[in-house]
């Protein structure tokens, strides 16, 4: 993930933004992205109703109730 933060200029190139996401809690995800140096892009809580956005983009584990940490790239249609 820390690599991702040395391309985010190359990704906003191409009207691209790089978003983090997990099913943790906010407090959570601050220390997630602390032990990763500090990360400058958003690291996205789907905590509750737990896992509705990871479940839309293909990142939750149903069979053991959690979210993979995934990092997406979104144009500015969504996708």
């Amino acid at each position: 993930m820390p690599a991702y933060e040395a391309d985010l200029e190359r990704f906003a190139g191409y009207d691209a933004q790089v978003l983090g996401i997990s099913v943790d809690s906010v407090p959570c995800n601050t220390a997630w992205a602390r032990s990763l140096g500090n990360l400058s892009y958003d690291l996205l809580s789907d905590f509750h109703p737990k896992g509705e956005v990871a479940k839309a983009y293909g990142a939750y584990r149903a069979n053991d109730g959690i979210s993979e940490r995934a990092l997406f790239v979104v144009d500015k249609e969504g996708n």
